[in-house]
């Protein structure tokens, strides 16, 4: 089943502005970016169009084949979700549970200076930034800070880098809407499709830009500034390649082969 999408729709070069965790924001690293732009509010209706299914796992959660050269097969909603308009559950970059707040404090591999400040990443460290802790230099997740793989079993795992980037590269894309939702569309060369809603991201225990931005944890560090995360970045005229703080809440789509 080939989508009919708005012509148009490009990828921006340009890296989208990184997230940072709210009640930390003082005392947190800085970046140069400036803020985030929100997406516009025009959306095709594209509620009877994400119905493909390729196939099942063993619990029965749904994925679609996109035709893509690694042989990826994408899910066809989010962790913690049960439809593709579904957000699901949010997650620091390497934790697998959903939580309340989402802050340096209470994030599962930092400690903090007696001043609030981040003082120490105790795990995904390369020493480039300038933070306290072992310097593993491990620059994508491990199964068991995986929250695809520890929420729906091996045969899942989170996408990385290189994984988004094929998406984008073999895969047409469009903002539009499923079932009120909006989100982006992807459609595979043999016609068959994925949706991302527009989720927005959990900063403090806020959910923010929900229906106009979408930021997608990869298991990829940004080694250069450990304290971020990779993302990709869906909005109104771009899918594109981000970062956040590791501490913020954002979905997860799972991959699987």
């Amino acid at each position: 089943m080939r989508i009919n999408y708005l012509l148009g729709a490009s990828l921006l070069v340009a890296m989208m502005p990184f997230i940072s965790c709210g009640d930390d924001e003082e005392n947190e690293p800085k970046s140069q970016d400036n803020e985030q732009t929100d997406g516009g509010s025009g959306a095709d209706d594209n509620s009877s169009n994400f119905t493909d299914l390729s196939g099942k796992d063993s619990n029965g959660r749904e994925y679609v084949d996109l035709g893509l050269p690694s042989g990826n097969l994408w899910a066809k909603y989010n962790v913690g979700a049960t439809k593709p308009e579904e957000f699901g559950n949010y997650f620091a970059w390497g934790e697998t549970s959903p939580k309340d707040t989402y802050k340096w404090g209470n994030y599962k591999y930092a400690t903090l200076r007696s001043s609030g400040e981040l003082d120490s990443l105790t795990k995904y460290n390369f020493g480039n930034y300038g933070y306290w802790g072992p310097k593993d230099k491990l620059s994508v997740l491990l199964p068991e800070d995986d929250a695809a793989t520890a929420n729906w079993g091996s045969e899942w795992r989170m996408p990385t880098d290189e994984d988004f980037k094929e998406l984008v590269k073999y895969c047409p894309f469009d903002w539009i809407e499923v079932n009120g939702v909006r989100g982006m569309g992807f459609t595979g060369a043999n016609g068959n499709a994925i949706f991302l809603p527009a989720a927005g991201y959990r900063d403090g225990s806020d959910i923010k830009s929900v229906g106009s931005y979408g930021n997608y944890w990869s298991s990829t560090l940004v080694e250069e500034r450990e304290y971020l995360g990779s993302t990709m970045s869906t909005y109104d005229i771009a899918a594109t390649w981000s970062r956040a703080n590791r501490c913020v809440g954002n979905p997860v789509r799972a991959v699987r082969r």
